[in-house]
């Protein structure tokens, strides 16, 4: 141009004429450079925009703003493109001042413009007769046009700052968030958010029942100045990651804003998308970012998670870490026992369902979940779901006791199903088939556990002990085997008494019904001979108490468990019995433990008890009762050291597991 030519002019003259004098003194004739002639000043004003983004239901043109500061006079000022991406854009070749106007408009139309890209466009005005090279005013303009769609992300936005104000921040909802993507450039996708630091209220803010604000309570009410803002999140398109404009918060700080910007240039956040690509969460990790209030070197640096997604932020944070931690409502019951194999003992055992906090997720992992509280150990419980139909057990449950100074985990049995069944009396008996094993896989048990549940109290009458049962336990004498017996009840000749046949020499035992207690009890007796070919032999039925003394008075007390079984009540004065023979020569048969198992109901060819006369009689003179070891809860209970499980039976052996 004339006017930078002229200056260039000056400048050699005044290097020559140094250099001239000094050599000679005489002067050098200066003719004065010519002034530049008349300009109208044009420039393209500041308030133009320079990132246009359009609706593309909007109208394809933009208008551009172009002013002079000699406005005397009507002009046509030639208008040149040196950059129009595609040449999707249509700029008409001047544009018109009338006179004494300073300020004139025109419209660049993009017709052929697709949705998605973001396309560039400059332009220029040149010639020394428009331009004033020494005004502040840049005579040219440049701007990024986009039709962009913006789409909603549909639920709740959840963002966290952690590592600012000193500590992680509380979570808390953005109100709302949008994607545009590109189809060129270096930008694939803009995440824009609207007002996303809104504050909670300030003090007192309460979160809602998921922990989350409805704003950030590290900023109070009084500090907020502006509620305009927004947050774009570029993803770049060559390495997918996600880059944040430096933005204002809208809140202050020691009467200065707070801004917010990435902390160097080579900060970036990770974004997450799920199995469709839709981008569900972008994460700025520790001091990626700076929060800054009075210059870029004085701040917090820390890092932002943003959730686009609310499935995505539930299986973030509300996977179940530990079953035992959660909140659960308690199930009231009449009835309500465990019965531990494990550990050879009953008690009374709580149970409670989780509270769903996670209601809307059909998939939520608090559906049908209970609990079993302070199961084995005080603060551990055993945890298991039950949709109605399926029982399954979470796998690698610590249950806070040891085994041979080892802590132990159950996992689901892969031998003992687990399973729910209904009883007559409409207790509901859940079978928790469980392997003990340790965090490293070894197995030292696997047991059927026994839940007993009913609403309502459960009661029997006397004829509820009717019927066919198995009766079993172990021999009073070593080395015999332990009893195996078909034997019926039924009612006996007076009020309130059983008789009972099947039990090997005894042709009938008779029994007392207490409807009192709802309790069968067996004294000592004498029983009818035992005939055996065509000898008679005497027989009488003593029974043993807990230590192993012979009793001619203590009484075997039977009641029925949840399970339906007939059991010796806790109570019980005797817990065996021994058959004596004068005859025979001394004791011919006894056991202790009993247990009386229900049968399915007789055929119409009824099984007679077969034990007394079949049986052949062989006193046994020597008794040799074995000792019973009583098991206290947390012992080191039934365990035997196996072999490790396979991982694909029983998981990862770690406590706490996500299941």
């Amino acid at each position: 141009m004339k006017s930078i030519k002229n200056i260039s002019v000056i400048l050699s003259a005044l290097v020559a004429l140094t250099i001239f004098n000094s050599c000679n003194d005489e002067e050098i004739p200066y003719t004065p450079a010519e002034a530049p002639g008349a300009t109208q000043g044009i420039f393209f004003p500041t308030t133009n925009r320079t990132v246009v983004e359009l609706d593309p239901t909007e109208p394809t043109e933009i208008t551009i703003t172009i002013s002079r500061k000699d406005s005397t006079a009507a002009a046509d000022v030639p208008i040149k493109v040196t950059t129009n991406t595609n040449n999707v854009f249509v700029v008409p070749q001047s544009v018109s001042f009338a006179p004494l106007a300073g300020t004139s408009q025109f419209k660049v139309t993009f017709p052929t413009a697709e949705i998605g890209t973001a396309y560039q466009l400059s332009l220029s005005v040149e010639g020394d007769n428009y331009v004033d090279i020494y005004s502040a005013g840049a005579p040219y303009f440049t701007a990024s046009v986009s039709r962009v769609k913006w789409e909603p992300f549909e639920g709740p936005i959840v963002m966290q700052f952690n590592g600012f104000w000193g500590s992680d921040a509380a979570e808390y909802y953005v109100p709302k968030a949008e994607i545009a993507s590109y189809a060129l450039g270096n930008t694939a996708y803009s995440i824009r958010l609207t007002n996303p630091f809104p504050t909670a209220g300030g003090e007192g803010a309460v979160p809602d029942e998921y922990g989350i604000y409805s704003g950030l309570p590290e900023i109070w009410p009084e500090e907020i100045v502006r509620d305009n803002v927004q947050m774009i999140i570029n993803i770049d398109r060559a390495d997918g990651k996600a880059r944040i404009a430096q933005t204002g918060i809208g809140a202050m700080w020691y009467d200065i804003e707070m801004f917010i910007m990435l902390n160097g240039a080579t900060s970036a956040g990770t974004v997450r998308s799920d199995a469709a690509g839709n981008i569900v969460s972008i994460d700025f990790p520790a001091e990626s970012l700076f929060i800054v209030a009075l210059s870029p070197n004085q701040g917090w640096r820390g890092g932002l998670q943003l959730y686009l997604s609310w499935d995505t932020y539930i299986a973030d944070h509300m996977q179940i870490e530990d079953f035992n931690v959660l909140d659960y409502e308690d199930i009231p019951g009449a009835v309500s026992e465990f019965e531990s194999k494990a550990y050879g003992e009953s008690w009374n055992q709580a149970i409670a369902k989780a509270v769903d906090v996670d209601e809307e997720n059909p998939d939520s992992e608090y559906k049908d979940l209970y609990y079993l509280p302070d199961l084995y150990a005080a603060g551990y419980g055993l945890a298991f779901y039950y949709d109605g139909t399926a029982l399954s057990i979470p796998a690698n449950q610590p249950i806070g006791t040891t085994a041979f100074q080892n802590k132990l985990f159950v996992s689901q049995s892969s031998s003992i199903k687990s399973s729910v069944t209904v009883s007559p009396k409409g207790v509901t008996i859940y079978t928790l088939g469980l392997q003990f094993h340790y965090a490293d896989g070894t197995v030292v048990g696997e047991f059927a556990e026994a839940f007993y549940y009913s609403e309502d109290p459960v009661s029997y009458d006397i004829a509820d002990f009717y019927g066919r049962f198995k009766l079993t336990g172990p021999s009073q004498f070593s080395g015999e085997e332990d009893a195996n017996m078909n034997v019926t009840i039924a009612a006996g000749s007076e009020e309130n008494t059983l008789i009972i046949k099947g039990i090997t020499y005894a042709a009938e035992v008779e029994a007392v019904f207490d409807p009192g207690t709802s309790t069968m009890s067996i004294a000592p007796q004498v029983l009818a001979d035992f005939i055996l070919q065509g000898n008679a032999y005497d027989m009488t039925l003593y029974t043993t108490t807990p230590d192993g003394d012979i009793s001619e008075t203590a009484t075997m007390d039977f009641t029925f468990n949840m399970a339906g079984e007939l059991v010796m009540t806790p109570t019980s004065g005797a817990d065996g019995y021994l058959i004596n023979s004068d005859a025979a020569g001394g004791w011919v048969d006894g056991y202790y433990g009993l247990l009386f198992t229900p049968q399915a109901a007789a055929s119409s060819a009824v099984v007679k008890s077969s034990a007394y006369n079949n049986t052949p009689l062989k006193a046994m003179k020597s008794l040799q009762r074995t000792s019973v070891v009583k098991k206290e809860k947390g012992s080191n209970g039934n365990f035997i050291i196996q072999k490790k499980a396979s991982r694909k039976a029983v998981g990862n052996m770690v406590p706490a597991p996500v299941f």
